[in-house]
């Protein structure tokens, strides 16, 4: 299925605007996680939203959003950050299933990593949710790979 996509470049002002995409892609991660399924049952989007705000502050956010011309609503987003330390990093990615295969998450990809290379990040991390480890091959296109495991402990 092709559509017509339109791409909306925001700042944290257009969080909220992903916010039922945001709860689409929490719950893929609640029913994927190996591990930490009742953190995602818990977690909200506006913790979530507080959060990126302390890691990243006001300037420092790039939310990509993907909307289906048809339809007028967000079928995907994508959010980027720097930190103080000049650290970027995709803090999220998602599209709607039914809209995957269609180049939307490159598309969005590309536009993120742009931003963070104008806004002068000095190194790039994507995290890869243990349990999601089917999307590391599309990152790897673009040059990430593993580095580190980090460990945490279990609740």
């Amino acid at each position: 299925m092709t559509t017509d996509i339109d791409y909306i470049e925001t700042e944290e002002d257009g969080l909220d605007s992903i916010k039922p995409l945001w709860e689409h892609f929490n719950e893929h991660h609640r029913m994927h996680s190996k591990y930490f399924a009742k953190k995602y049952q818990s977690f909200t989007f506006e913790d979530r939203k507080e959060m990126l705000m302390k890691k990243a502050g006001k300037g420092n956010i790039h939310v990509g959003i993907a909307v289906n011309l048809n339809t007028c609503r967000p079928i995907g987003f994508c959010i980027s950050s720097i930190t103080r330390y000049m650290e970027g990093e995709v803090e999220y990615l998602f599209i709607e299933e039914e809209f995957r295969s269609q180049g939307i998450g490159e598309n969005l990809l590309k536009k993120a990593l742009t931003w963070l290379g104008n806004h002068g990040s000095a190194i790039t991390k994507i995290a890869v949710e243990v349990g999601n480890e089917e999307v590391q091959p599309f990152y790897t296109k673009y040059g990430f790979v593993p580095r580190f495991i980090i460990l945490e402990e279990a609740p």
